[in-house]
């Protein structure tokens, strides 16, 4: 990656764990998202998504592993998140079954990857809103399933997560359990 390429316009979003900024190529003048995390154990998951885009998904344009930090150049995209989209209670049925559409179409895109990749923190403030399509993002606590394998990090959102994650056992239901509570919580908005 040549990080001088990519140009800061401003931070984003800031924690004690990562800085987002939104970045412009130098030569293309395209904006993208630039997250600066720690170190991550397998950057084979962002191989994989670079290397396997989809349209509803936040696409890898590049990343570097450092002694120090794990660097990520993803798609920016200029939405506002699905829970400011609930809370503003302004979806119409058509919408509600797009999104619903778009995240059955990206999950099963992730989980027939080989190996398969598991989101594990699906809820409405990683799913972005543009021009009526989703987009899901925030894939850093996303894990590679082998069977075989627990879970290093037993980490998810509180009312999303399923159990399993909590006990190092996430794989595809793990998903499909917050896309569940997710899609709860979409109807009875809607419904009020």
């Amino acid at each position: 990656m040549r990080e001088s390429l990519y140009e800061i316009i401003t931070l984003l979003n800031e924690t004690n764990e990562k800085k987002i900024y939104l970045v412009r190529d130098q030569l293309s003048h395209v904006l993208y998202v630039k997250k600066i995390c720690p170190p991550i154990e397998d950057i084979t998951i962002y191989e994989q998504m670079k290397q396997h885009p989809h349209p509803n998904m936040a696409n890898v344009i590049d990343y570097e592993q450092r002694k120090d930090a794990f660097i990520l150049i993803e798609e920016f995209i200029n939405g506002t998140t699905l829970e400011y989209a609930l809370s503003a209670r302004n979806l119409s049925s058509l919408e509600i079954q797009q999104i619903c559409s778009e995240l059955f179409d990206v999950l099963i895109h992730l989980h027939h990857m080989t190996p398969p990749i598991i989101h594990r923190d699906i809820k409405p403030e990683n799913i972005l809103i543009y021009q009526g399509h989703i987009t899901l993002i925030d894939f850093e606590i996303s894990k590679l399933y082998y069977a075989d394998c627990l879970d290093i990090l037993k980490r998810g959102s509180i009312g999303y997560a399923a159990p399993e994650q909590y006990q190092g056992k996430s794989n595809q239901q793990s998903d499909i359990y917050a896309l569940g509570i997710l899609l709860k919580e979409i109807i009875e908005v809607s419904e009020e």
